[in-house]
C-alpha cells in the first residue's frame, strides 16, 4: 500500500485548505491531515472527543505501509489499498454511487458533479478537473 499519490493530492488541497480530509462515512472512514505534512491520519470520522471515535492509523510520507493503531478489518485494508492506488478514482466511484462528496460529504446534485464524484468548490480547492460529463450511462443519476 503506497501513500505516494495521497500525498500528492493533500499537497495541491493544502495550498488552499489549512486541514484537507477524505470522509467515506458509508465506510466509514475518514484521511485527514493536521499540522504535519508528513501525516496522514486514518479514522472512522467522528471527532477526537467522542467516545465512539476510533483511530485507525496514520500513513507517514516515504513509508509504503500504515501506522496501524489495533487491528484492522479486511474491509478497512482493502478499501485503504483501492484509494491508494488512484484515489480519484475511488473517490469518483464514491460520489456516483451514495451521491456524496468525498471531500466535503456534500450531496451531489448536477450530472456534473455526480459524474466527478465531487463539485465545483472541491474541484477548485483539490486542483482538479470538474465540469464535463461525458458518459451517457449518467444521464439517469
Amino acid at each position: 500500500m503506497n501513500p505516494s499519490k495521497l500525498f500528492a493530492l493533500f499537497n495541491k488541497a493544502r495550498e488552499h485548505l489549512k486541514y484537507p480530509s477524505l470522509s467515506f462515512p458509508a465506510i466509514p472512514l475518514k484521511l485527514g491531515v493536521g499540522n504535519d505534512p508528513n501525516s496522514i491520519w486514518i479514522s472512522n470520522g467522528f471527532a477526537r472527543g467522542n467516545p465512539l471515535n476510533i483511530l485507525y492509523g496514520k500513513f507517514l510520507r516515504e513509508v509504503e505501509f500504515p501506522r496501524e493503531y489495533g487491528n484492522w478489518s479486511n474491509d478497512i485494508r482493502a478499501t485503504l489499498t483501492s484509494i491508494c492506488e488512484d484515489p480519484l478514482a475511488y473517490g469518483k466511484l464514491h460520489g456516483q454511487q451514495y451521491k456524496h462528496c468525498c471531500f466535503c460529504n456534500t450531496e451531489l446534485t448536477s450530472k456534473a458533479s455526480l459524474f466527478a464524484g465531487y463539485g465545483p468548490i472541491c474541484a477548485d480547492n483539490w486542483g482538479l478537473p470538474w465540469g464535463e460529463v461525458k458518459d451517457e450511462s449518467l444521464e439517469n443519476l
